[in-house]
C-alpha cells in the first residue's frame, strides 16, 4: 500500500522543483496511477446527470412554486397589516374608554 504521507511530501517537493531520486520519483508516479484509479472509480459511480430538458423542467417547477409562496407571503403580509392597524385601533378605543372611566 502507498504511503499517504509519504506521496503527499513527495508531490509538495516536486511541484516545489526539487529533485527526486528515481525510487521517489517511481513511488510518486505510482501514488497519481493509484489517484488516477481512485477518481476514475468516484466518476463512475456518480450518477447520471439529468438532461438539459429535465434540469429547465425542474427549474419550471421550482419557478412557479417560488411564485406561489411568494404570493401566499405577500397575501399574509397585507393580512398581518390589517390586523396591525385593527389592533391600534382598538387600544386606541381601549384608551379612550379608560380615559373616560
Amino acid at each position: 500500500m502507498i504511503n499517504e504521507e509519504i506521496s503527499l511530501q513527495l508531490h509538495d517537493r516536486f511541484s516545489r522543483g526539487e529533485t527526486l531520486t528515481p525510487q521517489e520519483h517511481q513511488h510518486l508516479e505510482s501514488w497519481y496511477a493509484y489517484q488516477d484509479g481512485l477518481e476514475m472509480t468516484q466518476l463512475q459511480t456518480m450518477p447520471v446527470v439529468p438532461s438539459i430538458t429535465l434540469l429547465q423542467e425542474k427549474i419550471e417547477t421550482l419557478l412557479q412554486q417560488l411564485i406561489t409562496v411568494t404570493q401566499q407571503i405577500r397575501e399574509l403580509m397585507a393580512e398581518n397589516e390589517q390586523l396591525r392597524q385593527n389592533n391600534a385601533a382598538l387600544r386606541h378605543q381601549l384608551t379612550e374608554q379608560l380615559v373616560e372611566a
